[in-house]
């Protein structure tokens, strides 16, 4: 406790400055000092009373605060921000799930929104292990069947060399081996294509899309199991002429076999197996048109027709 009222610090309130001015200026000679300083005093221990709250209140808090720190500190273990840091980063980006099929018999799977798809030999399927975007895409290089699940919300989008197809939920048949030449064969439901320069058709059922170089290439109806008779290991034949059948059979044993001359628009009817050799195909080329296999520049190639058969 101070006993100098006069070295008391008063502060700016009205009460404060009312006592300062009796201090300071305004105590005769005859005022009453014991009441003076019982005034003083009083003030003077509240002041002091009020600092120390406000003290102690301070130091609680800092010292709540200090628990509650060593707290979290306790309670997160070392490396745990780092594994939630992980699992973030997993659960943003899902891993990618591919099918490759080598040369070969076909192989079936299910995507993970349900769609079931057929891959044929040497084509390659890629897709997230889920689906958590607003669109389900999957990447296609080669040839596949595919049965959409569907799901109005979310559209299944194809990508593929040049060109996309959206669907909500259809069957159809994707041929993409080249980028150069691709097909569509719209089964059942509707599908939308889209080229990478923005070029856009929708397809009805029965119809097949040609895509040459990215570019659209002529919209027609067709018989649909002429294109899907590949997952029951065969190649059914109405009038297709021999380069175009020769291209299926590059595209399914990774051959590059040409045509010679005139042969290449030789329609070709019945059925075509797909054997384990694609020499064993190729004879039955032969004789269907009465032709043999040669070797030009390095290039296998079917020579001219020696007569002319059908089957």
């Amino acid at each position: 406790m101070e006993n100098n009222i006069f070295e008391h610090q008063f502060g700016d309130g009205a009460e404060d400055m009312k006592l300062k001015s009796f201090v300071t200026d305004a105590v005769p000679a005859e005022a009453d000092m014991s009441s003076i300083k019982k005034k003083t005093y009083a003030k003077i221990r509240h002041d002091n009373e009020r600092r120390r709250t406000r003290r102690m209140i301070t130091l609680g808090l800092a010292l709540a605060a200090s628990i509650a720190l060593l707290v979290v500190v306790t309670v997160v273990p070392r490396g745990a921000l780092s594994g939630m840091t992980d699992g973030v980063a997993a659960l943003a980006v899902p891993k990618t799930v591919t099918l490759a099929v080598p040369l070969g018999p076909f192989r079936a799977g299910t995507v993970p929104d349900g769609t079931k798809l057929v891959a044929n030999s040497r084509s390659t399927v890629s897709y997230p292990e889920r689906f958590d975007g607003d669109t389900r895409d999957i990447h296609v290089k080669g040839e596949v069947y595919l049965d959409v699940a569907h799901d109005k919300e979310h559209p299944f989008i194809v990508h593929t060399g040049g060109f996309s197809l959206k669907v909500l939920g259809t069957k159809f048949n994707l041929c993409s081996y080249d980028a150069r030449r691709a097909s569509v064969v719209l089964v059942e439901g509707s599908v939308e294509v889209t080229t990478k320069s923005n070029d856009k058709v929708k397809m009805r059922t029965s119809q097949l899309l040609n895509v040459s170089d990215g570019q659209l290439d002529g919209l027609r109806t067709v018989d649909t199991s002429q294109y899907t008779s590949w997952m029951k290991g065969i190649m059914d034949l109405h009038g297709d002429d021999i380069h175009q059948v020769v291209g299926r059979i590059n595209d399914y044993y990774g051959t590059d076999i040409g045509v010679h001359g005139k042969m290449a628009v030789t329609p070709l009817y019945g059925k075509l197996v797909f054997q384990k050799d694609v020499d064993d195909v190729l004879k039955a080329i032969n004789t269907i048109t009465g032709t043999r296999v040669e070797v030009i520049n390095g290039k296998a190639c079917i020579p001219k027709r020696t007569d002319k058969q059908h089957i």
